[in-house]
């Protein structure tokens, strides 16, 4: 068998260890560490931020819902202000007219009470003199009454409550509180990444002097530290 058909091994693996190609390997792997812990460094503080970021939002829409819970809490006071005070002027006025009517009452009970004494114990000349003292004042009282039903201030008073258009269209107007905006932005993050044409030269080299051991397959090949063997 000739002399070319063995290879030492060593001439392939030979300074592999202080080869570019080894170095650059080193290298690269630290880069790809460095580039795991940057990249795990990066979505630690995207959590954070989304977490602070949403204390926030909730903080904010709490806010602007109490914005709007005071608000109406204010047009509700006001309204119930109104209320109080329509309520307050109408019950003086019936009150007024109830007032005026009861005198009223009396004085026609009085004057009931004394034609039935007159009409039982006096003479006609006391019934006359006393008919002509109490007839313009009867007259006037039936005036009175009259004008009550006349100037509907007998109308009976109720209240309601007419309910803004604003309002009645909140809950259709208003059917979200708003959105939650999802955006994802650029990454500040700097990645190292290494490209030595040189080492994958030198690679390619030791691959070339490799692949010449894949005609040595069922041959001799001659180890550094002892005999041939056989694959």
């Amino acid at each position: 068998m000739a002399n070319n058909s063995f290879v030492d091994i060593d001439d392939v693996v030979k300074n592999v260890k202080s080869s570019n190609a080894f170095v650059e390997i080193e290298h690269t792997l630290a880069e790809i560490s460095e580039n795991i812990k940057r990249i795990k460094k990066d979505r630690e503080e995207n959590l954070k931020s989304i977490k602070e970021t949403r204390e926030d939002i909730e903080s904010q829409i709490k806010m602007t819902k109490q914005k709007i819970v005071n608000y109406l809490d204010q047009l509700q006071e006001d309204i119930l202000k109104e209320l109080s005070v329509s309520v307050v002027t109408e019950r003086n006025q019936i009150r007024k007219l109830l007032t005026s009517v009861q005198q009223t009452e009396k004085d026609v009970t009085e004057y009931q009470n004394n034609l039935a004494n007159i009409k039982q114990h006096a003479s006609d000349l006391q019934a006359f003199l006393y008919l002509k003292q109490i007839e313009q004042d009867v007259d006037g009282k039936d005036k009175l009454i009259q004008t009550l039903v006349e100037n509907k201030n007998l109308n009976c008073t109720t209240l309601s409550w007419n309910v803004s258009s604003n309002v009645q269209s909140f809950q259709t107007c208003i059917s979200t509180f708003g959105e939650i905006v999802v955006e994802s932005k650029l990454s500040s993050i700097s990645m190292g990444s290494r490209k030595n044409k040189q080492a994958q030269l030198t690679i390619d080299s030791l691959e070339h002097k490799s692949k010449k051991t894949e005609n040595l397959r069922g041959r001799n090949i001659t180890d550094c530290s002892g005999p041939a063997f056989k694959w």
